[in-house]
């Protein structure tokens, strides 16, 4: 059972509770972004361009920056060059854009976007 609070503890109980709080609401938080990352990964396989299925298959999720208050989580693919150009599109080898180009083929934004939904649901959830 807790202690009981007096007027002349007061301020430093509230300060434990909220600090409890904090940690708590923190913890939760960076499991939702953790959580929601893994499902944008397991997407981006799913939806990727599959000429060869080698590219969709080399998607990976790092956890590059976590302190007690936050997390920083990096979704890639080993051929980063090969992500931007199908993203956004580019000119053939042989030259300017009246022999062709290859069209963009976007599967990094919609899931992108669905990410950001899916982390603000997930926070207002545990909040």
């Amino acid at each position: 059972m807790a202690d009981k609070v007096t007027a002349d503890n007061f301020a430093s109980e509230l300060i434990k509770q909220m600090t409890e709080y904090s940690k708590a609401c923190s913890e939760e938080v960076k499991d939702v972004i953790k959580e929601a990352a893994k499902k944008a990964r397991t997407e981006l396989k799913r939806t990727s361009p599959k000429r060869s299925g080698d590219y969709a298959k080399k998607w990976s999720m790092k956890v590059t920056k976590e302190n007690s208050m936050s997390v920083e989580v990096v979704i890639y693919d080993k051929r980063y060059s090969l992500v931007h150009l199908l993203e956004k599109g580019h000119q053939l080898r042989k030259g300017g854009r009246s022999i062709g180009e290859v069209k963009p083929m976007e599967h990094v934004a919609p899931v992108q976007e669905k990410l950001e939904i899916d982390v603000e649901k997930g926070i207002k959830e545990v909040l």
